[in-house]
């Protein structure tokens, strides 16, 4: 008899995590009311300590990192010599904690380059922040014989309807809803 072996079987899916997926909670409280025919019965979760406030995503850059949270803000940490932080200040000093970005709510993707940060906010707008000395911030003032920087967050001109963002070292790419991609910055190769 010739045997037969079945396909196999595809990978379990999870889905992406939403802001409004629940995560797991260590705490459920309960109560229940009883009336003359209804019985009532109210579950309260509470997230551990350890997840508040809860991180959607981060975005790791050459000497910095970022976190969106799921208030949709953005806190970064590390190297700030050229306002990779978002927090309007350029430093040696690197920040070993997060500090929040300013300006910026709403967000709801991230980007991090080499020395740059780029966050796509809910309107379809791209705010960049930190190196530019190649123009991966998306704006013109750029390409000076020092390394230009902004530490705080700019929208990039005429740059809209985008549904996500990328950065690399020293250049960052915007995919619009219509399917072009917009890319600024180096251009090595």
């Amino acid at each position: 008899p010739a045997e037969t072996t079945a396909p196999p079987a595809a990978p379990p899916t999870t889905p992406p995590m939403t802001p409004t997926t629940p995560l797991p909670a260590t705490t459920i409280s309960t109560s229940t009311t009883t009336t003359t025919s209804t019985t009532t019965t109210t579950a309260t979760t509470t997230p551990p300590a350890s997840l508040s406030p809860r991180i959607l995503a981060i975005a790791a850059g050459g000497e910095h990192t970022c976190a969106l949270k799921f208030d949709r803000t953005v806190h970064c940490f590390g190297s700030n010599q050229f306002g990779q932080l978002g927090n309007s200040n350029l430093g040696i000093v690197p920040n070993p904690t997060p500090i929040p970005v300013v300006g910026l709510s709403g967000i709801t993707a991230l980007a991090a380059g080499g020395s740059h940060t780029c966050a796509l906010k809910n309107d379809g707008t791209v705010h960049c922040f930190g190196s530019n000395s190649n123009g991966q911030l998306g704006n013109s003032n750029n390409i000076d014989p020092s390394p230009s920087a902004n530490p705080t967050p700019a929208v990039v001109p005429g740059l809209n309807n985008v549904t996500a963002v990328a950065a690399g070292s020293n250049y960052t790419c915007a995919l619009k809803i219509d399917g072009t991609v917009h890319c600024f910055g180096g251009n090595y190769f």
